[in-house]
């Protein structure tokens, strides 16, 4: 009995990933076998003039192959495993699977709940046994990371398990902390999503291979795909909490800059200079806030963030937040700098390097980035003035302009 589940589990896992039937569109194939799409391309799922081959069904099939335009696969790699969240579309899930690194649409907890099912891998009791395991997104957001030491968690993350000893119950193994989570029900997987979920723009969502269809989804799972939405919520204004975020300037000021950033961003360092000089003008007037909003396409903006939170443990986050920028401009950006601007700046290195290494922070960045997204941040540099965003780093005398409006004095 166990055999004929785990069969009918396996040839259910191989139709997902079997398009729609098309027929191939007319039009000569060069050497490879492959060509270009110029006529109907959503009729078969692709771009405008993107390049692509057909299989002995004449089913259109996607290739990285002349397509740097259309997909990142660098990106993909980096990405397996994860649950991808936009911040432009409040929060809406993907799922990037780690066999074939495409995104799965996740409209809500049951239809995540079944698909993840249904991607899984079998693993006996003995097996997730070695996986050391969570109660749930909260602990494992604050949970350290153990893929250094776990072979069999590290080879494993990102994967949805099925615990073929136990009737199929799922697991899913986190890609940061290699630490196992129960995704008991619909409820479960919606928590994931929305806690272990990674904020991503929508250009690099669209540059991952869609790996099914809307109406796949909608066959297969018995799940409605939601329209889009014709009037969204409206975002939600930030609020200064005095007990957690990083705050320069006086409690009394009549300005409040809360700015969402990202360190390796280049858009944000050119920013900085202009906060620092913002600083220097107005130190009765305006209070700075700095929040965490690593983008996913940043390889080091993440540890850079984690960095800035460990320094913070020993009163040094500006100093460190000033030194990892100076890292950023010079391209420079590293674990291995990141630890020797702590001995520059006289941390204690016992203290910093695990806490750098173990990820502990990655919680209080996904925070940050989080509230975000509910206050409508699409990209970096983000900065709320009195509660209104004003996106970009426009020059100098544009954010003077509307501070000497709000009242400011130098």
């Amino acid at each position: 009995m166990k055999n004929i589940f785990l069969t009918a589990l396996m040839l259910l896992s191989v139709a997902l990933l079997i398009p729609s039937a098309v027929s191939a569109h007319p039009g000569s194939t060069d050497s490879k076998g492959g060509h270009y799409c110029t006529t109907n391309c959503d009729s078969y799922g692709l771009y405008q003039n993107e390049y692509h081959y057909h299989n002995a069904n004449g089913t259109s099939v996607f290739t990285y192959d002349n397509n740097k335009a259309y997909y990142d696969q660098a990106l993909s790699e980096r990405l397996k495993g994860r649950i991808l969240l936009q911040v432009e579309d409040h929060g809406e899930a993907w799922y990037i699977r780690k066999e074939d690194g495409m995104r799965y649409y996740m409209p809500d907890g049951d239809a995540a709940y079944e698909m993840m099912r249904y991607f899984s891998l079998g693993i006996s009791n003995a097996d997730l046994d070695k996986i050391p395991k969570v109660s749930d997104s909260q602990a494992m957001n604050k949970s350290t990371s153990i893929c250094k030491y776990n072979a069999l968690a590290n080879r494993l993350k990102g994967e949805i398990l099925l615990q073929v000893d136990n009737h199929g119950e799922a697991y899913y193994v986190d890609p940061v902390k290699c630490r196992a989570i129960y995704m008991k029900d619909g409820a479960a997987a919606y928590q994931i999503m929305r806690y272990l979920g990674l904020g991503a723009i929508n250009d690099d969502i669209e540059k991952i291979v869609l790996g099914m269809s809307d109406s796949i989804l909608e066959h297969i799972l018995a799940v409605e795909v939601p329209a889009p939405k014709e009037e969204p919520a409206q975002p939600s204004v930030p609020v200064v909490n005095a007990s957690r975020d990083h705050i320069l300037g006086s409690e009394n000021a009549i300005i409040t800059m809360i700015e969402y950033s990202d360190f390796e961003c280049p858009f944000c360092a050119r920013h900085q200079e202009t906060m620092d000089i913002i600083k220097e003008l107005y130190p009765n007037d305006v209070r700075i806030v700095f929040r965490h909003f690593p983008l996913s396409f940043h390889a080091h903006a993440q540890k850079a963030a984690e960095a800035s939170e460990c320094a913070a443990d020993q009163n040094k986050f500006w100093e460190m937040h000033d030194k990892i920028f100076e890292l950023s401009k010079s391209g420079n950006m590293s674990i291995d700098n990141f630890k020797l601007s702590a001995t520059q700046l006289g941390l204690n290195r016992g203290q910093f390097d695990p806490c750098l290494d173990s990820g502990i922070k990655a919680s209080r960045v996904t925070e940050d980035q989080n509230q975000g997204m509910v206050a409508g941040v699409q990209g970096t540099p983000a900065t709320f003035i009195n509660g209104e965003l004003v996106s970009g780093a426009l020059p100098l005398d544009s954010f003077l302009d509307i501070l000497n409006q709000l009242g400011a004095e130098n």
